[in-house]
């Protein structure tokens, strides 16, 4: 072990003793690293601000900064969720999965497709795949971190919390896991830089993946939006299927992902506090246009 590592071993060590507290306490632990993040750190609070600001101009001041506040302490609980779901017991995670629909996905399946679940990065994403997985495999997609010691812990972490994981770019992977009629769970809502579409986004232009179009049409699988959120009542996830996109892929790339685009909107908007604002999604920009963040 490096000892330039053995702080993070520390905290490590600090963060199991957390999750073997109650699922509500946990949460409120969660949630005071995301207060001390929304007043400590400063670049992410003003990247979360222009993107509160652009996506909901509507909102007045105060109203703003409660949901910027409100976003990180949602954070700070989707860190803990994440490795509640790496070292917590299938007995004690599978009472706060609040599954509805789950036929629509095991249907789905019956097709022997393969099948693309899609949904929105809200901070409890990799909790959400491994509460699917207590009842029904599920993969998982990645960007690996580039510092060595945290790509070994997210990637460990992962490969617990899903039945496999595929790496952003490794679409022989993702060609593969459909063929084998697998099921994985896909956050488009990424800024795809000079690959990207550029389409609206909370009336937005957002360069856009279209992957969920070009994936389904190379593999003829089935895509199904997924909608999952956080209890207020700090209970657990509701995690709910619906039906398969129909006329999906379209043929119109533009408006597939526009398609994509409005669902996950729908979702973000109804659980605005749980979306990981403190991300660039709007990095890339149009020829001509000024960064957001500069």
């Amino acid at each position: 072990m490096r000892f330039s590592n053995l702080p993070l071993w520390l905290l490590a060590g600090i963060l199991w003793l957390v999750i073997q507290l109650p699922y509500a306490i946990q949460l409120k632990i969660g949630g005071f690293f995301g207060w001390l993040a929304f007043h400590f750190s400063k670049r992410e609070r003003r990247i979360a601000e222009i993107n509160i600001q652009k996506c909901f101009p509507q909102l007045d001041l105060l109203a703003r900064k409660t949901l910027i506040k409100n976003s990180f302490i949602s954070a700070g609980q989707g860190m803990i969720e994440t490795l509640f779901g790496f070292w917590g017991s299938p007995k004690r995670l599978k009472k706060l999965a609040h599954i509805q629909n789950l036929h629509i996905l095991q249907n789905a399946l019956k097709q022997k497709k393969g099948v693309i679940v899609f949904g929105p990065h809200l901070s409890s994403v990799h909790f959400v795949g491994r509460l699917l997985n207590l009842v029904q495999p599920v993969g998982g997609m990645y960007f690996p971190p580039k510092n060595a010691f945290l790509r070994n812990i997210t990637e460990r972490a992962l490969s617990h919390c899903f039945e496999f994981t595929v790496k952003r770019h490794e679409i022989r992977s993702f060609v593969k896991a459909m063929k084998n009629n697998k099921t994985i769970l896909y956050t488009p809502d990424i800024d795809a830089g000079k690959e990207g579409l550029f389409v609206p986004f909370f009336n937005i232009p957002a360069s856009t993946v279209t992957a969920t179009s070009r994936f389904a049409e190379m593999t003829d699988c089935i895509v199904i939006p997924g909608y999952y959120c956080r209890r207020k009542d700090n209970t657990g996830i509701d995690i709910i299927f619906h039906e398969p996109l129909d006329n999906f892929p379209s043929g119109d790339v533009y408006a597939d992902t526009l398609r994509i685009n409005q669902w996950l909107e729908k979702v973000i908007s109804e659980h605005p506090e749980q979306f990981i604002w403190q991300y660039k999604r709007f990095k890339s920009r149009p020829v001509g246009e000024k960064s957001f963040y500069a």
